[in-house]
């Protein structure tokens, strides 16, 4: 896995694949919660996504989807947005199915921001970047955004 400081959003600007951390949270509405973070920002980019996600999480459950339309994949690190911390189960969960997914797309690059450390309030270098360094090949790129 390669770590970068770069904009989630130019690295999608430049072709490359983007992932966002979700949660599994639906309103009675039947629309994905992504009220935050990434999530937020590619809901607000793509204003249908939150109600495709929201009826694939009522169907087929909280896990990781891709949506070739919009070059994006969503990863559930939380099972609700409420839940204060974020799952490192889930995102180990996460992220193998994410590396099973380049794999079977042959995907070269894929820009992932380091999952469960914004909302999710996990530390990046002591918890999540241990695990996911050793799932994870040189085709992720875990991008942070420098803070100003």
């Amino acid at each position: 896995m390669r770590e970068a400081t770069v904009n989630l959003w130019d690295c999608h600007a430049q072709g490359i694949i983007v992932a966002v951390t979700t949660n599994g949270a639906v309103t009675r509405a039947g629309v994905a919660v992504m009220g935050k973070g990434c999530a937020k920002e590619a809901a607000a980019r793509f204003p249908a996504l939150p109600v495709r996600l929201g009826l694939r999480l009522r169907t087929e459950g909280n896990r990781l989807y891709w949506w070739p339309d919009y070059r994006l994949v969503t990863f559930p690190t939380k099972h609700d947005w409420r839940d204060r911390t974020a799952d490192l189960a889930l995102i180990q969960r996460s992220a193998s199915a994410l590396r099973d997914l380049i794999d079977a797309n042959g995907w070269s690059t894929v820009a992932v921001p380091r999952p469960g450390c914004g909302a999710g309030l996990l530390h990046w270098e002591v918890e999540v970047r241990p695990i996911l360094q050793e799932m994870w090949d040189d085709r992720v790129l875990v991008v942070h955004r420098q803070e100003i």
